[in-house]
């Protein structure tokens, strides 16, 4: 039997895991949205000090955090925080960015991943569609304005957005990938 897919553990957390092992150990790290939990798993078996994040708290430790809002962390709480496949799902993916780098220190790194809508295949969608790839109004269902739910893929994100984002709140971009 094929595992589900909230089972399974995509080449972009591996990544992010290698780079956070390539640091000291002991680092205090955000995963946010922390999901299933298996990220935080794997940065914490790698020496890691992780406080997971999320609207759901699946598990005793997760922290109540929701990423449309401000989050519950003092600024400069964390040596680095993770973001994978979250920003897109918010309404606002600036207030997030300033939030994930507001609760970072100086000097601190934040990974954020999110579907790429830059390769062929997404801009060849979006040529004939007016979507990107992974991106697509069915997906859109209506929410009152202050629910806490996951809106799915609603804020498609460039590179060079992303770029902009960072350098915006004071970060800078070390390394693109995929």
């Amino acid at each position: 039997m094929r595992p589900h897919k909230a089972d399974t553990f995509p080449g972009y957390m591996h990544e992010a895991v290698d780079f956070f092992s390539s640091l000291p150990a002991g680092q205090k790290i955000l995963d946010l949205p922390a999901g299933n939990g298996k990220l935080t798993t794997a940065l914490r078996n790698v020496g890691h000090e992780v406080v997971p994040g999320d609207i759901a708290l699946r598990q005793e430790d997760f922290v109540y955090a929701d990423m449309t809002r401000k989050l519950p962390f003092e600024d400069e709480t964390f040596d680095g925080a993770i973001c994978l496949e979250g920003i897109e799902h918010v309404l606002n993916p600036y207030l997030l960015m300033g939030e994930l780098m507001r609760v970072t220190k100086v000097g601190g790194h934040v990974v954020i991943s999110t579907p790429n809508i830059m390769n062929m295949w997404s801009r060849l969608q979006y040529l004939f569609t007016g979507t990107f790839y992974q991106f697509h109004p069915s997906q859109l269902h209506e929410y009152e304005p202050d629910e806490a739910v996951d809106r799915f893929h609603i804020s498609p994100m460039s590179y060079h957005r992303m770029r902009y984002l960072g350098q915006f709140f004071g970060g800078k971009v070390a390394q693109v990938r995929g």
